[in-house]
Parts: structure tokens; sequence; C-alpha cells
């Protein structure tokens, strides 16, 4: 729409009026007679020229369209605009921050753990929310740190407010609950270490043992003869061996990242991602939200590119090594749940099929390997 602007013009002779404004040039969009005065919509570049008519009694503007129209709302609701745009601004802000860590455990003292290590992370009051991804890895290195003391653990992420819901590892049990037992292994395995609180110990470091064999006695001898039973209470560990195969292409792609940044805009919308600004054809992406709203499935702001080059990678027998244990050392942990401490390690077996290389790696992992029996009365 071009820029127009409506006037309504108050003279002593109508008709010689508009007979002036049609020899000045003036084009007219619109022409409505009112008694004395005559309401017109003229190019708003010809308003000036319109002022400067001596025979005008009175000058009213009435409308205006176009960028006029636009500068005269911006003009007169500006406080307005500023205060609604301040407000969603800080409404964003304010959304993404947390002002309530929930622990939801019985243990009073696990809770206070549980909070000095969110709060290291920076999962506390007053802060701003991770990512999850994030929340995820810190979640992990907290059941990491106190694995045992924690079963089990969900942050959940509520608004403004962090539910963390947490199960504890009952490690020790209750005199009264606690029968008599022995401690005994839950695999096939070498002895590493034995921690043993109470029990007749009946094996030693480097002693191989069998799923199910006694490691801690319940049964406390002196000589040949069983003087009494109790509840063994302890921890053994053992070296546990394992066998995984991986498979790996003999040609594959991968990228190196470089020391060349570029910064963009980015939006998300009902999951729909769009980047601007990105000239790289391989980047890494690192984004910073500005606007971002938990009600409307909203999200916009800049985005950092890192450019990756690309590489051409050929493995064979004798190079393949390196990847395979990677894979591999991640198939056990995605296996296990937890992270291997690995001991040892060696590829077994190597051969090509269909383009790929298949390798057999072995490995030998310490892991608690503790577990109980009950001691059975005979009749």
């Amino acid at each position: 729409m071009r820029d127009k602007i409506c006037l309504r013009v108050e003279v002593n002779h109508v008709n010689s009026f508009l007979r002036y404004l049609i020899s000045m040039g003036i084009y007219l969009y619109s022409i409505k007679y009112e008694n004395n005065a005559l309401v017109v919509i003229i190019p708003y570049k010809d308003f000036e020229k319109v002022k400067k008519i001596k025979t005008i009694k009175k000058l009213t503007i009435m409308n205006t369209y176009g960028v006029p129209k636009i500068k005269y709302i911006l003009h007169k609701y500006l406080f307005m605009i500023l205060f609604f745009i301040l407000g969603l601004f800080i409404n964003c802000i304010l959304s993404q921050m947390i002002f309530t860590v929930q622990v939801d455990c019985t243990n009073k003292k696990l809770v206070k753990i549980i909070e000095k290590d969110l709060k290291k992370y920076g999962l506390s009051p007053y802060h701003f929310k991770v990512s999850f991804p994030k929340k995820e890895k810190i979640k992990e290195e907290i059941l990491r740190r106190n694995k045992d003391k924690i079963e089990w653990m969900e942050i959940e992420e509520h608004g403004t407010r962090i539910i963390v819901q947490v199960e504890e590892r009952k490690i020790k049990e209750e005199e009264n609950n606690c029968f008599p037992r022995h401690i005994v292994s839950t695999k096939n395995a070498m002895i590493t270490k034995i921690e043993s609180i109470r029990g007749e110990i009946v094996k030693k470091k480097n002693d191989i043992v069998t799923r199910g064999e006694i490691v801690v006695s319940g049964e406390i001898h002196h000589k040949d003869e069983i003087v009494s039973e109790v509840c063994s209470i302890g921890t053994i560990y053992g070296e546990v061996w394992y066998k995984v195969r991986v498979e790996v292409p003999e040609k594959q792609m991968k990228y190196q990242k470089t020391k060349n940044y570029t910064l963009g805009i980015y939006l998300i919308h009902h999951q729909k991602e769009k980047l601007f600004h990105d000239k790289y054809s391989y980047s890494k992406n690192k984004y910073y939200p500005v606007v971002y709203s938990n009600i409307y499935p909203i999200s916009v702001g800049f985005v950092l590119y890192q450019r990756l080059i690309p590489i051409k990678e050929q493995y064979n027998l004798y190079t393949v090594d390196s990847i395979a244990y990677q894979k591999a050392l991640l198939k056990l942990k995605e296996k296990n749940g937890i992270e291997p401490n690995v001991l040892r390690k060696k590829i077994l077996k190597k051969e090509i099929k269909n383009s790929k290389i298949i390798i057999e790696v072995f490995f030998a992992v310490e892991e608690n390997i503790t577990s109980y029996q009950n001691i059975e009365k005979e009749e």
C-alpha cells in the first residue's frame, strides 16, 4: 500500500479549492463533500503542499495509511509496545530460570549431599536451566559419585521448578532383618578385592570363583566345628572376562573440528529447525536461546557454527585396532549400564567380510560381584 493521508479541509469555496488541488498536480484517491468541507485522500508526500494553502480555514488529519500509519501507531503506543517487549523478554528470561529445587528422599543426609552436588553443577535456585543432554550428564555424574548411596534418580522439570526423585540404595540392612547368610559371587571371576565387615573369609585375592560360589561364609568355624551363624556383610570385587564383537567399515567419513567460527540465527517452531547465516557445508552448532517459551513451541536465538572438515578414513587389518577398542568399550558400557573399569584388553580375531572388518575384542574388567545366599537350617 502506498503512503496516503486522509484530510478534512474546511474552505469557503469547495469546488474552487478542488480545482486548485488538481492544478497543483495532487492526485486524489477519494473525494467526499461535507457542507463547507471536503474530505480527500491524497499522497502523503503532498501533505506539506496542502498545509501551505492560505485559503484553508481548518485542516484536520482524519487518517493515515502505509508507513505514516505505522509511525503514528508506534509514536502513540510507544511506551505500551516497549513495556510489552520488555515484559515478554523478562518472561522468557524468568521461564528459563530455576526458582525451586526439590529433592524427594526420606534420608535427609542424602538430600543434603544431592543438593550440594546439584549446586556444584549449576542446578540450583536463581540459575538458568540446562539442556536435556547436560541434565542427563549431571544425573550420571551424581549417580557415579554416589553409587553406594543411590539406587535410582530422575531429574524432572516442572516450569521453574526442578524435582529430583531419588531412591536410596540399601547397602546395610537392619540388624533385625538380616538373617544368617553367605556372600557369594554373581559371576565367574578372579577375585581382586574383598571388603568384609562380618563373616568368615574363605577365599583370597587372585582365587578363581564360579557363579554362586561362597567367598565370605556366614558360618563361623572353630577348628572343624560351626560355632555360630552370622549375617555376612561386605563387598567383593572380581576380574570378569568379556568377548565383544564389533564391525568397522573399511571406509568411513569423520569430521575434524577447526578454529573457524561464525554467528547466525536459529528458529525452532513445532520441532522444525531453521538456521540462518550458516556458510559452512559441515558444522557443529551451539545454541544460545534468546526467546524461549514452555507454553508456545518456539525458540529463537543465536547459534555459533564451528566449521568441520570432512575426512575420509580407510581402515585395514593393521590400522583398525584403535577404533575397534573404542566401539567395543562403548558396547560393553551399554550392556552393563556403567563405565567399565578395564584391567586388560586384547584383540582376539580380525577378518574382512562384505567391506567390513569384524573384530573380536577381549576385556578383563573389575566389577562388583557381590551377592547373598541365605543359610538354610537343617531339619
